[in-house]
């Protein structure tokens, strides 16, 4: 939660120290951060805490508050996902996350949707042999009204444009465009994704120089 919270601060006032006032102001501007707050209290309870009547309460609590505030600003988190410490939603309005896997430091835009592409229930998922879920890694930009469905990987450092449907998988550092999804660049989402400390980053610092190498 420290680090969701601090991509916004980053966001908003860049290195600069934060007072109260200021984070109450980043609160009521990012309607996407409160929404990451819920998720990560509902998924500690699912997958955390011990399961006794207290968590299940606290839980059933939580999820109402969950759907009337996804119905309020427009973004559903589905508590089920496996979400990476510092994700940024800029905007909010017609974002779905459904029970994905996503990495660290990604970035979602307005109208996007990540989830199953398929009618399968929670309960069915033991019978299937492949799990019907994307996998996004880390430091991930996807634009405005793009969909991610199915069991597709996308790969650190990918950049999914605006409006893009990806149904196949993206490697690391691509950039898909398209219906449905083409890789038209392998330039990656270094210039999208920002949060505080990426400099000392020692991957993303890998992956860059591993993206000049290629270019030459």
């Amino acid at each position: 939660m420290r680090r969701d919270t601090t991509r916004y601060f980053f966001a908003l006032y860049g290195d600069a120290r934060t007072s109260v006032a200021m984070r109450l102001r980043t609160i009521l501007l990012f309607p996407g951060l409160l929404a990451i707050l819920i998720y990560r209290v509902c998924h500690h309870l699912l997958y955390g805490a011990e399961p006794n009547i207290a968590t299940k309460l606290s839980y059933g609590a939580l999820w109402l508050a969950s759907r009337w505030y996804a119905i309020a600003v427009g973004i559903e988190i589905d508590s089920h996902a496996h979400i990476g410490p510092g994700l940024f939603i800029n905007h909010f309005g017609a974002i779905i996350v459904g029970p994905a896997y996503i990495g660290e430091n990604c970035n979602i835009a307005q109208s996007v949707t990540i989830g199953k592409s398929s009618m399968v229930t929670d309960w069915e998922l033991e019978t299937v042999d492949v799990l019907d879920v994307p996998t996004i890694g880390d430091r991930v930009w996807i634009g405005p009204g793009a969909v991610i469905a199915g069991p597709v990987s996308v790969g650190n450092d990918a950049s999914v444009s605006a409006n893009t449907l990806v149904i196949r998988d993206v490697q690391p550092r691509g950039v898909a465009m398209g219906v449905p999804a083409q890789i038209v660049s392998v330039k990656g989402s270094f210039r999208q994704v920002r949060y505080r400390g990426m400099e000392d980053d020692a991957e993303r610092t890998a992956a860059i120089l591993e993206t000049r190498r290629a270019s030459l």
